[in-house]
């Protein structure tokens, strides 16, 4: 997580949670919450699926073991990062480093 929201224009995302508790939250592009869930392994909420072109971060909620995987191949530069400062929110596409 990149200090805010990412999204992947062209991929969508699976996560799996092992163990610990992870919040998975996805927005609408006005920032509003589509959705929240909490994965478990011990309460049996297993993982998401979060389609593309979807505003989304997961937040660990204590020590926790994620797989997470997209479609290949890996393009660096097809994700976009909306960070947040204050009330404003700026709009950036990641750059490969």
């Amino acid at each position: 997580m990149f200090g805010g929201f990412t999204r992947f224009p062209s991929k969508d995302e699976s996560s799996v949670i092992f163990r610990g508790k992870v919040r998975s939250t996805t927005y609408n592009d006005d920032g509003s919450i589509i959705e929240s869930v909490v994965l478990c392994a011990e309460d049996g909420v297993y993982g998401v699926d979060i389609p593309k072109n979807v505003w989304h971060k997961l937040e660990a909620l204590e020590s926790s073991v994620i797989f997470e995987c997209k479609q290949g191949p890996f393009v660096p530069h097809d994700l976009f990062v909306r960070a947040s400062a204050g009330n404003t929110s700026s709009l950036c596409r990641a750059a490969e480093k």
